[in-house]
């Protein structure tokens, strides 16, 4: 239970970040120096509170030092294995002595379960002097874990796959089963290839901190380094970065969306590369009560591990703007088009960092809201960070500088010796499979399919009104929002400010979606222009089914694009044909029975249910309908009723298996659109909003110019493209 405001979920981070590699693939400890002095000078990026010497965090990702390891261990007489044929794991625990031994206890049980063997474990050397006092009262005892497989050819890729199941196993069992380490268990790395070391410290505190850092034997021929500053935090050693595969400078602004998606994706997740019981140990992948960062990096390195290149899993997952760009070469958008049927984009300003220990690189999300800049050096460096200057360079030796632009990425393979550019990784990632012809054979076009020669369900003008009057909608709302809507396809203009009491306060009966109006008001940071930034613009939706996140099929394609969210009245009857194309549909009525005294609770309960036997009985489209609306039916209103299927079926890991599609008489602004489509609807057919245009198109209200569809168009989104 929180205590006090404070909630994580309104964490945000503004960091620093950077990496220097040896792209031949030499190691030394001047990598490791010069990433450390680099992090140190970007101390501006960080930030302290009202302790100065507590920072938000900061780390340093490396290669693992074999050579310097091996040496430790040998000091207390023990072998390690020869490079690549074992893991390390850095292991942040209770200070308190007894719940670190149940947690040790809960390790080694995991490892005998998943046939490894303890090599050791290493105290890892600290200075205690370095932390501010308010991160020194929650300094983790440090641990390194040193372990090999019993199967002596597991190595390689093979080997990190292990790891990465043990690592999530040994941390779901301890959260769940050791009450006492109350979140302070954490596993910052558990890798055969890399090394972290991070910790809530200032960033000129991090190489004094660990005596390891200072070692000239500690070598490595790539490093990531990150600054973390958080706004609303509280002190928490595990939140420092980089994580596992990624360090991030922004936020991931969908990510309330994402996170509860994932949960029915897990549960159609197969692979050849993890047995089934390896799956439920990794399980669940991501979790709410992670950062932002934390639950992006859990994904990329399943992704990873499940056979995708690193470049493809961030292309898949932070995709540039392609919906848009006329100029995109058709095999990478092909490449895009395809994915966004698998994974919704893990969208917000973002660069991010990355690296499997043999590949590094750094991409930046569409907008480009959070810089990095690079530069190539003749001794075969590669230096990227959030900012120029983050560390001196000979400028002699400098053969190649720039900036990464919008969406794109840089990648250095230290296995070749080689850098590519955006074009080249791309191309690479783009051609692997003929997406192009999947989408051509099951992707399905809603606005190329016929029109259906059906009539339209009109509501009588007599009955118009009691219509507008029950679902909250006035006169006002008519004059001012409607019928302007209708006629210029703008919204109306209001005021800079509003003096609205917060719906929650207000003696006044609200629109449901005004409750909600905080939310989408902090969704987009900085603020987009949907004028002069269209191109990163997107109003695509889709509806259908979901398929296994792990592989890639022709069939993962078969869905139906829809240009934008708000279904015309053709629209929505060409998707109840869609059953011609194997697509059945499913009407849930979400009205009350007032009648037969159904109160809102069981109503909601009800629909929940129908939603679920829906799908059950093979239905890939749910059509949530309040049209059924009379004097003995009451509507329960569409965000609620949508809002309250969506989250049925994601608990119920049915969520990836049918689109929502909503018929309603209680949306016609913007933000009520806004809030459905925000809280799980593919599309919207606002029927009484027509109904209402249409009447007043009839009764000569609009100027009768022009046809009643010219009206109709008005009223809908429009896409770029």
């Amino acid at each position: 239970m929180s205590k006090g405001l404070y909630d994580s979920k309104f964490e945000h981070d503004s960091c620093g970040v950077g990496c220097i590699t040896n792209f031949k693939g030499i190691k030394s400890h001047a990598i490791v120096k010069d990433a450390l002095t680099m992090l140190e000078n970007m101390e501006h990026r960080g930030a302290t509170g009202s302790d100065p010497d507590t920072g938000d965090g900061a780390g340093i990702l490396i290669q693992i030092p074999h050579d310097f390891l091996e040496e430790q261990l040998q000091t207390f007489g023990i072998p390690l294995p020869k490079a690549g044929l074992y893991g390390v794991g850095m292991i942040f625990y209770p200070q308190h002595y007894g719940t670190r031994e149940l947690c040790r206890k809960v390790i080694n049980n995991c490892m005998t379960t998943m046939k490894f063997k303890l090599i050791s474990y290493r105290l890892v050397p600290t200075d205690a002097n370095v932390p501010g006092h308010e991160s020194k009262s929650v300094e983790p005892y440090i641990e390194q874990l040193f372990l090999v497989h019993e199967d002596k050819t597991v190595q390689g890729d093979d080997l990190e796959r292990k790891l990465f199941v043990l690592s999530n196993y040994i941390t779901h069992q301890i959260n769940n089963f050791v009450h006492a380490a109350n979140d302070e268990f954490y596993i910052a790395s558990l890798s055969c290839n890399t090394l972290i070391y991070k910790g809530q410290l200032k960033t000129d505190q991090l190489r004094s901190y660990y005596h390891d850092l200072q070692n000239e034997r500690l070598t490595s021929a790539l490093a990531i380094v990150h600054s973390r500053f958080s706004t609303n935090t509280f002190p928490n050693w595990k939140l420092a970065q980089p994580f596992r595969y990624i360090a991030h400078n922004g936020e991931i602004n969908t990510i309330r969306g994402n996170v509860t998606k994932m949960r029915s994706k897990e549960a159609l997740m197969h692979s050849a590369y993890f047995s089934s019981k390896e799956l439920s140990y990794l399980i669940p992948i991501t979790d709410p009560t992670n950062s932002d960062s934390a639950n992006l990096d859990g994904l990329v390195e399943l992704l990873t591990l499940s056979g995708r290149s690193l470049p493809h899993v961030l292309m898949m997952l932070v995709p540039e703007a392609w919906q848009a760009n006329k100029q995109m070469d058709t095999n990478r958008k092909d490449f895009y088009k395809y994915h966004a049927a698998m994974m919704e984009p893990w969208d917000g300003p973002a660069a991010l960092f990355f690296t499997n220990g043999e590949q590094i690189g750094a991409t930046l999300d569409r907008n480009g809201l959070r810089p990095a800049r690079y530069c190539i050096t003749s001794d075969h460096r590669l230096i990227m960070a959030s900012e120029a200057g983050a560390i001196v360079t000979n400028e002699t030796k400098i053969i190649k500088k720039g900036r990464l632009q919008p969406g794109k990425m840089l990648l250095a393979d230290l296995s070749l010796g080689v850098i590519y550019d955006d074009s080249q990784i791309k191309a690479l990632v783009c051609d692997d499979k003929p997406y192009k012809k999947w989408l051509k054979e099951q992707r399905i076009k809603l606005r190329l399919m016929p029109i259906p020669e059906l009539q339209a369900k009109i509501i009588e003008t007599h009955r118009l009104t009691t219509r507008q009057i029950s679902n909250g909608m006035t006169e006002e709302d008519v004059k001012i929002t409607i019928l302007p809507f209708a006629r210029t396809g703008a919204e109306p203009l209001g005021s800079m400010g509003s003096d609205v009491p917060l719906a929650v306060l207000s003696k006044q009966s609200q629109h449901i979606s005004n409750y909600f109006k905080q939310y989408f008001a902090q969704v987009s940071n900085p603020p987009i222009d949907p004028i002069r930034e269209r191109l990163v613009m997107s109003l695509y939706t889709r509806i259908g089914k979901s398929l296994n996140l792990l592989e890639e099929s022709a069939k993962h394609s078969r869905q139906v694009h829809i240009s934008q969210p708000i279904l015309s009245r053709d629209d929505f009857y060409r998707i109840k044909r869609l059953t011609r194309h194997g697509m059945d549909y499913y009407i849930i009525d979400a009205t009350l029975n007032v009648a037969n005294k159904e109160t809102l609770r069981m109503a909601i309960g009800r629909i929940c249910n129908e939603a679920e036997d829906a799908i059950n009985k093979g239905n890939s489209i749910l059509i949530i309908s309040n049209r059924k609306e009379s004097k003995y039916k009451a509507a329960i209103p569409s965000l609620l009723a949508t809002g309250s299927v969506h989250h049925h079926l994601v608990n119920k890991k049915l969520r990836t298996q049918a689109g929502i599609v909503v018929e309603c008489s209680d949306a016609w602004e913007t933000h009520h659109f806004a809030t459905i489509i925000g809280y799980g609807a593919s599309a919207i057919y606002p029927y009484l909003t027509y109904d209402t245009i249409q009447n007043a198109h009839d009764n000569k209200v609009l100027d009768n110019d022009q046809p009643l569809n010219y009206y109709f168009e008005n009223l809908k989104f429009h896409p770029q493209s």
